[in-house]
């Protein structure tokens, strides 16, 4: 990362994501380096990897996608600068408190209740490094009964532990974001960003 011009084999996600968009003609001026060395610093301490064989056709969302998703990450345009962003435990405090004053619609909450026929489980697929073959495992929360079982792709991702934090992470958000909170403003919600922290 601290030289664009030095290029070596890597498995880490950061340098991977930087040369794909270099590849296609995005300098650093256009990318939000603070984070991209932050969350570098991030996942090489956590041990993420990116372990993927391209043999076929594809285009460089898809892959910048399959490279960020391994680490927990995602790819957004924040006030034109491409970033990559986490969710993770945020550790700011709230950016901002909205107030029924700065609503132009009413606050809306919605929670969508558990219903007999939904997903009670996840298999992850991954390709384990040790034998270059596919492998899968189960993840059930303690109420789940693994009746109906989601099956998910972690791509990239060579370690068994890391798959199953993939598939525990895709398994609670199902289970547990359940509660949506909707309205609308004027231009007070320009001063947030994806994934902040607000009150309501």
């Amino acid at each position: 990362i601290a030289n664009e011009n030095v290029l070596a084999p890597t498995r880490d996600i950061m340098p991977f994501f930087l040369y794909l968009m270099k590849s296609i003609g995005y300098g650093r001026d256009k990318i939000n380096m603070q984070e991209v060395q932050r969350l570098n610093n991030l996942l090489q301490s956590r041990g993420d990897t990116f372990d993927l064989v391209i043999n076929q056709e594809s285009t460089a969302k898809t892959i910048t996608n399959h490279c960020l998703n391994a680490g927990f990450c995602e790819l957004i345009v924040d006030r034109g600068i491409i970033t990559p962003i986490r969710d993770e435990l945020p550790t700011d405090p709230i950016s901002r408190v909205y107030t029924p004053y700065d609503y132009t619609k009413p606050l809306v909450e919605a929670t969508t209740l558990p219903h007999p026929d939904e997903i009670d489980g996840v298999e992850v697929e991954y390709v384990d490094y040790q034998t270059g073959r596919p492998d899968k495992l189960t993840y059930l929360l303690p109420t789940d009964e693994g009746l109906r079982i989601e099956s998910i792709t972690a791509i990239g991702v060579t370690d068994r532990v890391k798959a199953g934090r993939i598939a525990a992470r895709h398994r609670r958000k199902q289970f547990y974001g359940r509660t949506t909170f909707r309205g609308g403003t004027a231009l007070q919600a320009f001063t947030s960003h994806y994934l902040d922290v607000v009150g309501l």
